[in-house]
């Protein structure tokens, strides 16, 4: 009987190399391969006999089916479109990339993109789904219901609008009906910010202090009184969902985020308590949403009549909390981290904002406080509508928004379009681009779209004018028509015509943020209250470890497409009650 004779040490190195020296050919040669396919595509792109019906080059790649998604899905802020720029022009356009053996067309052209953000009949369905589904931990069918993808619109929807969207438009679009919410969540914030610091001067870390007091106003102004009496500790639940939620949005392999989805769940089942503890109050009943504009029970007429729509789905309790959940994500994760850029660079007396070449010039701080100064009442109280009108705080908070949000706008193209093509100029590559007129992208029915605002947020050709710091600096008069003069009388001008097609924070087209109209004023209305009540001092700046340390707060590292992205650190301020 015959044996077989184990393999020698040098046998199994000998296999192993050839296996890898097979793995590594197979991706030199998929490299090479799609180095030339992308050659021949720009080339094509490039030569203007061609003409119409030019689809965006697609880019290189190494590992089959992976893609970029191990770039793409970097952790560093804006990395993977640095390097992208790095030696692709921005004059191009568009481009194609894999992600999980899906090619998206990435849109950053000026024309394209306004073409995009106008038209309303494009959707996302897929992208909502993913967010319920990997996201907020609804179940396929519930969220199939939630978004009526297989029901007829309901008699009397807006035209275009599923019955939850008619509640957006209905509660959270129309003036009046922000105007309420925004008067619940002043109650609250200057009922907090009444008590605070009544020793004297007192040392704070300003974003930390200040997300607690936003946090605790705008989820009483949604929510109702009664939830943070449930669940006490909601604010540290919520802030590390935030935190987790980009991480299971993009469905990164279960070991890698079962921590994320533990502290989800957590936080699922504490809105699971709420809702049966304010549902067995009530006594079943849930006050009509044309009623009282708040109540402590369920607080807005938005959340009301977004319970009532869960009910008349027949969701389930955990549905209804995850949904819940991403209520409070749209409210409080980007209007709180943006409130914070906004009195960090307004505080900041290190930035030449705030450096003044001569004794009378004014700075950021007392033009702001001009401003809100001028938006009181002979109370004492703000004028909301003169408030965000105020010009020089619109432009510091949209250029926050220009340098602190990175959004992905995604699309479903279910026809065959074409998008037009301007001719910017060339970028700074080496790399020549001829643009021309006569250009249209062609995208194939089912193409997925991208539209990424930090390449169009960031592009030169757009923001670089005349007198104006280069984009990659905060400017906060950036959305100035002519830069503010303390010897005139006239007040600046606020715009962001030039920039159409170029700005998109909020989103745009059919999926614009519903919530803007709310933000907007909760934003300036927080930053009024701060420098109305206190009195800032600036100490330093600490590092997310809390150490001091006198750079100013750079990003926290999070994976693309997160909005308002948050300080890694914060300022170290003293404060004291004016």
């Amino acid at each position: 009987m015959s044996t077989i004779a184990p393999l020698s040490a040098s046998a199994v190195l000998n296999a192993v190399s050839i296996a890898l020296l097979s793995v590594l050919s197979l991706f030199a040669g998929v490299y090479l391969f799609t180095t030339i396919r992308f050659k021949l595509a720009y080339r094509k792109f490039n030569d203007a006999s061609h003409g119409q019906n030019l689809r965006p080059p697609k880019l290189p790649v190494t590992i089959p089916w992976v893609g970029h998604a191990p770039s793409f899905l970097s952790w560093k802020p804006h990395k993977f479109w640095a390097e992208l720029f790095s030696w692709y022009p921005r004059a191009v356009g568009a481009c194609t990339i894999t992600l999980g053996g899906n090619s998206t067309a990435v849109i950053f052209n000026t024309s394209a993109a306004q073409y995009l953000l106008r038209d309303r009949k494009l959707g996302r369905d897929d992208q909502n789904q993913q967010v319920v589904v990997q996201g907020l931990g609804l179940s396929k069918a519930d969220c199939e219901s939630y978004y009526e993808y297989h029901t007829p619109p309901a008699k009397g929807a807006v035209a275009g609008h599923i019955e939850s969207e008619k509640i957006n438009v209905e509660y959270l679009l129309k003036t009046d009906r922000v105007n309420e919410m925004t008067t619940e969540f002043l109650n609250t914030f200057k009922q907090q910010v009444s008590q605070a610091f009544p020793d004297g001067a007192t040392e704070i870390n300003l974003n930390g202090w200040l997300r607690t007091v936003m946090f605790q106003a705008s989820t009483t102004a949604l929510m109702g009184s009664k939830i943070l009496e449930i669940i006490p500790n909601l604010e540290e639940l919520f802030f590390q969902f935030d935190q987790d939620m980009m991480s299971l949005f993009f469905g990164l392999p279960k070991f890698m985020v079962r921590k994320q989805v533990t502290n989800r769940d957590q936080a699922l089942n504490t809105l699971t308590q709420w809702h049966q503890a304010v549902e067995q109050e009530s006594n079943g009943k849930i006050i009509d949403p044309e009623a009282a504009p708040w109540e402590p029970l369920y607080g807005s007429r938005v959340n009301r009549a977004r319970q009532l729509y869960y009910r008349k789905k027949n969701l389930p309790v955990r549905a209804r909390s995850g949904l819940d959940l991403g209520m409070l994500f749209g409210i409080s994760s980007n209007a709180i981290p943006a409130t914070g850029w906004m009195l960090m660079h307004i505080l900041d007396s290190t930035r030449p904002e705030n450096k003044p070449t001569t004794k009378d010039e004014p700075t950021l701080y007392t033009h702001i406080m001009s401003e809100i100064r001028e938006s009181q009442n002979p109370d004492g109280t703000l004028n909301i509508p003169t408030l965000i009108n105020q010009p020089i705080l619109l432009s510091t908070l949209h250029e926050v928004l220009r340098v602190y949000v990175d959004v992905l706008i995604s699309r479903q193209v279910t026809h065959d379009m074409t998008l037009p093509l301007s001719h910017p100029p060339t970028s700074n590559s080496t790399t020549k681009f001829t643009p021309s007129p006569s250009r249209s992208l062609f995208l194939p029915a089912n193409t997925l779209i991208m539209l990424p605002s930090y390449p169009s947020h960031t592009n030169p050709a757009t923001w670089q004018q005349p007198s104006q710091p280069p984009p990659s600096t905060f400017h906060p008069y950036r959305f100035l028509s002519a830069p503010p003069d303390a010897k005139s009388t006239d007040k600046p001008i606020f715009t962001t015509t030039p920039y159409n097609g170029m700005f998109f924070p909020f989103g745009g087209g059919k999926t614009i943020c519903p919530g803007r109209v709310f933000a907007k004023q909760e934003i300036l209305a927080s930053v009024a209250l701060c420098l109305l009540a206190f009195e800032f001092e600036v100490v330093g700046c600490v590092d997310e470890r809390g150490k001091m340390t006198d750079r100013f707060p750079g990003l926290r590292d999070t994976l693309p497409g997160s909005a308002v992205m948050v300080a890694s650190g914060d300022m170290r301020v003293s404060v004291k009650r004016r």
